[in-house]
């Protein structure tokens, strides 16, 4: 019952992440943005975007990620990983309890307060 109750959590937390990711990519580029968190954190949020299946080019398909990636990259003005996929996935097998992954702080912080933004926060303007 609990382990469903989390999975449930994580879902709603990834989904309200790529809501959060597709709100930055559709920012102007007037504004100045910059990515203050990890590469790991970065890498990590734009694979679960990616993953959610929320995000649509101009075609109407499901963006890759490698175009995520550029489109991120390009408006946080931050230098695209050379395997942004292999960051992300390192970033997902973190353990411990310190250094856990995004999606379960991201989750965690949503649980607690629904109206924070975790994603945005890492987020500087101008």
């Amino acid at each position: 019952m609990k382990e469903e109750q989390n999975k449930e959590v994580k879902q709603q937390a990834k989904h309200l992440l790529a809501d959060e990711v597709a709100t930055m990519l559709m920012r102007s580029d007037a504004q100045t943005l910059h990515w203050q968190g990890t590469r790991a954190d970065l890498m990590e949020a734009l694979y679960l975007t990616y993953t959610s299946c929320r995000l649509i080019d101009d075609q109407g398909l499901y963006m890759t990620f490698s175009s995520i990636v550029q489109q991120a990259c390009r408006k946080l003005n931050y230098r695209i990983p050379r395997n942004p996929r292999e960051v992300a996935a390192r970033a997902m097998r973190r353990k411990g309890f310190k250094a856990r992954p995004f999606l379960d702080r991201y989750a965690m912080l949503v649980n607690r307060n629904p109206s924070c933004k975790p994603f945005e926060d890492q987020i500087q303007m101008g």
